[in-house]
């Protein structure tokens, strides 16, 4: 039975699904313990229930079978973890020494590439055929090019940064069991009442799009969905029906490709009277509606499973992490650095999580023929807010 399960969780889409198909007796639970630990942690339990050293040249899924076909107990599992966390948060402490004070310290910037993926600005560069000299050659690459490279390593390791401080966090809830080694879809479980459930952190500012649709209305359904549409206007549809009503009387270039933010910003400079009115209106909107989302987190939550991209979807149990701004139309992923804000509020949703509490996302995800379908999940958020 064990390599059948294992197949299917390596090939799981749909995690979700699996953990319910081996539900009974609690066997997805077990297994995903198992396959939480790392080698050596696999071999010690080997001997410490067997009396026998793990099988030479065991490899690949085979320590976690040879584990997994014993007698060993969920609980035995367990207390094995718990015993090797004070060396896990030894490890950590060591690893994130000054990172707190590095992280407050630390010049946010944009990412500037909007793929994560150098090798898209680097295959603009090289296939520029307008560059015919080496005058403009090193011009672009020193104006375009290595600026978007440089501020695309500052994200990358502040956000790796914050991600180890805010997972430490995790670390020393008690409600929290770690995985001893990477395993994908899952970064810790939480004890909930009697179960232990696997999580998937996801530290995330709100998109641009989800106030759109918050804009326009999600009315609860009893469909596949836990959402659908209502009929008000998006607010971008709000701000470029301003826009295009006002773009003669005020000189206004053309809307076409452009951020909300950047047309607020260009209605902004004109300091006109009526277009000023207009952008005291909508800021306050925002504000409201960032204030409102933490009384309707689930709406948020449906949003990032229903729109995830095809490339990398996945349905499994997620723990969010949501970043919002009130009184600026800029994503709010610079607020990963309030460390202490974060784990307060982390410990106070730990601190009053059942499974009468823990929300179910149900969706019915449209992008992609192979994984299109209806889904069920379970999540756990904590929204964080503030002024820029």
């Amino acid at each position: 039975m064990f390599d059948q399960i294992y197949k299917d969780f390596e090939n799981a889409v749909d995690t979700n699904k699996f953990y319910s198909k081996y539900s009974a007796n609690r066997v997805s639970t077990r297994f995903l313990l198992i396959r939480s630990l790392d080698k050596s942690d696999l071999e010690n339990l080997f001997l410490s229930k067997t009396g026998n050293v793990m099988p030479a040249g065991a490899k690949g899924p085979q320590p976690f079978k040879h584990l997994y076909n014993t007698n060993i107990t969920i609980e035995e599992v367990i207390a094995y973890i718990e015993s090797k966390r004070p060396e896990i948060l030894d490890l950590r402490r060591s690893e994130n020494e000054g990172l707190i004070n590095l992280i407050a310290n630390f010049d946010i910037v944009n990412c500037g590439i909007e793929t994560d993926k150098i090798d898209d600005i680097v295959k603009r560069m090289v296939r520029d055929k307008s560059i015919k000299t080496k005058e403009q050659f090193e011009e672009k690459l020193n104006d375009t090019l290595l600026p978007k490279t440089a501020n695309y390593v500052r994200w990358s390791f502040y956000n790796q940064i914050t991600n180890d401080v805010i997972e430490e966090i995790l670390y020393h809830n008690e409600k929290i069991i770690p995985t001893l080694r990477k395993i994908h879809d899952i970064d810790f479980f939480v004890k909930i009442e009697n179960e232990i459930i696997p999580f998937d952190l996801k530290i995330t500012h709100i998109s641009s799009e989800f106030f759109d649709l918050y804009r326009k209305g999600l009315i609860e359904s009893d469909g596949p969905d836990n959402y659908v549409l209502g009929e008000d206007l998006k607010e971008i549809e709000v701000v470029k029906s301003f826009y295009k009503d006002n773009k003669r009387r005020l000189n206004l270039p053309n809307f076409g490709g452009k951020t909300i933010n950047e047309l607020l910003e260009l209605l902004q400079r004109k300091n006109d009277e009526e277009a000023n009115m207009f952008l005291s209106e909508m800021y306050q909107a925002r504000e409201r509606a960032v204030i409102s989302i933490q009384d309707e987190i689930r709406k948020l939550e449906w949003w990032n499973y229903k729109y995830q991209g095809p490339r990398l979807f996945k349905n499994n149990n997620r723990f969010f992490i949501f970043l919002a701004y009130t009184n600026v139309f800029e994503d709010g992923r610079a607020l990963k650095g309030n460390i202490e804000v974060i784990r307060e509020k982390i410990n106070e949703v730990l601190a009053t999580i059942s499974l009468e509490t823990l929300h179910t996302v149900k969706y019915k995800y449209e992008k992609q023929a192979d994984i299109n379908g209806d889904y069920v999940t379970q999540v756990i958020s904590a929204y964080i807010y503030d002024r820029k």
